[in-house]
């Protein structure tokens, strides 16, 4: 009876464990299509598994990354997280490109920037409520200059090339703390690791 009572408890902290180990912020990717020899379309996925708001402090800008070969950086073909803003949030982007990243560039270039691309900027920053699941499309464009294509391509179909991105500076996070606290947003920076369900690998 003894002997039983352990292993249904050993069980149990097992599993509560690997919950504890999900819980919080993971990516991943779904589905990925290459499209032509220069294109390659990902579906990411960003859950936030936790019972807090997130913002979760990583740039708009993915990477194609293989140690061997050169990286591509991404473009945002759409995202969720566009349509799903309010106007606190709306205003703390603006607080925070306008001021941090286009330090420096007159409002008016600024606000070409935004109409140009729209999605990179409602994306410059994420906000993931409790309990939430967002999708977001990338392209990665590989127009390198190249005499074997084949070579100029491998990177798309190599096993090491994996997803990278990018956290925002330390700096800048303390900006988006206080620019968090100053308009009363429900969100706390989300500040530990983020769990990679696949290590972001895109042929493994």
């Amino acid at each position: 009876m003894r002997k039983i009572t352990v292993i249904i408890l050993f069980s149990f902290f097992i599993a509560s464990c690997n919950n504890k180990e999900k819980e919080g912020v993971e990516i991943y990717i779904e589905k990925k299509q290459q499209l032509n020899n220069h294109c390659l379309l990902v579906k990411l996925i960003i859950k936030n598994n936790g019972n807090k708001n997130y913002l979760i402090p990583i740039t708009p800008t993915f990477y194609l990354d293989n140690k061997m070969l050169q990286s591509i950086s991404s473009q945002i073909i759409t995202s969720e997280s566009t349509n799903k803003l309010d106007s606190k949030m709306e205003f703390l982007l603006q607080e925070f490109t306008e001021k941090r990243l286009y330090k420096g560039v007159s409002h008016e270039a600024y606000k070409m920037a935004i109409m140009k691309n729209y999605e990179e900027f409602s994306n410059s920053l994420f906000f993931f409520p409790k309990n939430s699941k967002r999708e977001i499309f990338l392209a990665f464009n590989n127009y390198q200059s190249c005499d074997n294509k084949s070579y100029c391509n491998k990177i798309f179909n190599d096993e090491n090339t994996k997803i990278r991105f990018d956290n925002y500076m330390e700096e800048e996070i303390k900006n988006i703390d206080s620019l968090i606290t100053y308009n009363r947003l429900n969100y706390v920076i989300y500040k530990k690791d983020i769990y990679l369900k696949d290590s972001l690998f895109i042929n493994k």
